[in-house]
């Protein structure tokens, strides 16, 4: 992972995952959105952290998200994803988005 401070103070970040380079310098930024993620555990007891998220799309037609805290004792990350799974959180969250981003596997109720 390599994460430098990129254009006009936006944190960019680089990743290779199964011999692929997820690059978010160079991959489209589609959506952003907040994910609760767990951070740690202790005994029963399991603490959680709001994320920032970026959604984005690679030229190669890839998906990644890449999330980040403003709390230092977080770490940002990268994952590889797919176009159903950001398809299925921007249909739950922001039902506009989805619509404007041209699917339309619903009828009117």
């Amino acid at each position: 992972e390599i994460l430098k401070n990129g254009r006009n103070g936006v944190w960019e970040m680089k990743k290779i995952i199964g011999n692929k380079l997820y690059d978010t310098e160079k991959a489209e930024k589609i959506y952003s959105f907040m994910q609760k993620r767990k951070t740690f555990k202790i005994g029963n007891t399991q603490f959680f952290k709001w994320y920032d998220v970026d959604a984005y799309k690679t030229k190669k037609g890839n998906y990644f998200i890449y999330g980040y805290s403003d709390d230092t004792t977080t770490k940002p990350f990268i994952e590889k994803t797919t176009l159903e799974e950001i398809k299925k959180i921007i249909k739950t969250i922001d039902p506009d988005k989805y619509i404007e981003m041209g699917f339309n596997d619903f009828e009117e109720a």
